[in-house]
């Protein structure tokens, strides 16, 4: 119901499920971008992430794998 009122009615030459090469190449452009900003963290993201732990575990310098150890981890050490 909510989907009608913000979109409108249906035109009648779209049928349901029909798929464009826009349509394609958006998702496709999304994808790709989700798939690089998973793998690759910009430095100023990194730069945030290690102040926030640093923060946390009140150290100011934190080294990335001080950052994926779990606090209960440091504790079997």
């Amino acid at each position: 119901m909510l989907l009608k009122t913000v979109l409108g009615k249906q035109p009648d030459n779209v049928e349901a499920g029909e798929v464009s090469k826009v349509s394609l190449a958006a998702m496709a452009i999304l994808l790709l971008l989700m798939f690089v900003m998973g793998i690759h963290i910009a430095e100023p993201i990194l730069q945030l992430l290690k102040s926030a732990v640093g923060i946390v575990l009140g150290s100011e310098q934190v080294s990335f794998g001080e950052m994926l150890v779990l606090p209960w981890q440091s504790l079997a050490q």
